[in-house]
């Protein structure tokens, strides 16, 4: 199976005259360094609202999907993911990567924003992103420097594993999936 690439080209229009940035699906961006949107994003965090970050993961992965030209069911996991990591980076929020551990994923995403709220964001972001991926509801927890892929019914369990210092190995022995 032929995966297709990628093509950041044209991703981003830029219009000076209305001063505007736009997504080459018409969705307007906001050029912001990490340092003015941190203290918004941590005080989201802390009041415990993260259904903005889960929106801006929902939004890349619709545009993830969009852009492999085909049913992400026709795909290779690891296409789906190249064409997600890709507009992940053109949004400025690292490079995301995957790890099986047997039937279980856990996503890495290197050179992302630190909120400083243990991944919590992050996860929250991802969150958003895989279950725009799949069409279908998932969770990310944070564990260590990864992010377990998770149901929802499961995230509070594994966030207490997590809380607790189990580490993904040891979190997926628990739930019982074969690694």
């Amino acid at each position: 199976m032929a995966e297709a690439q990628f093509d950041p080209g044209g991703f981003y229009q830029f219009d000076l005259q209305e001063g505007s940035v736009r997504t080459k699906d018409g969705a307007r961006v906001l050029v912001l360094s990490d340092t003015a949107l941190a203290p918004l994003v941590s005080a989201a965090v802390k009041s415990g609202d993260v259904g903005a970050l889960i929106g801006l993961g929902s939004h890349l992965g619709t545009l993830a999907k969009a852009s492999l030209g085909a049913d992400p069911v026709a795909t290779t996991p690891e296409g789906v993911l190249a064409h997600a990591s890709s507009v992940v980076s053109l949004f400025g929020w690292g490079k995301l990567g995957f790890e099986r551990w047997g039937e279980a994923l856990a996503l890495t995403v290197d050179g992302a924003p630190t909120f400083g709220d243990g991944g919590t964001a992050v996860g929250a972001f991802l969150t958003g992103l895989l279950s725009a991926l799949g069409d279908q509801p998932a969770d990310c927890v944070p564990v260590g420097e990864r992010f377990l892929v998770v149901s929802p019914q499961a995230a509070d369990q594994v966030r207490g594993w997590a809380a607790g210092g189990d580490d993904v190995p040891t979190i997926v022995g628990r739930m019982g999936v074969s690694s």
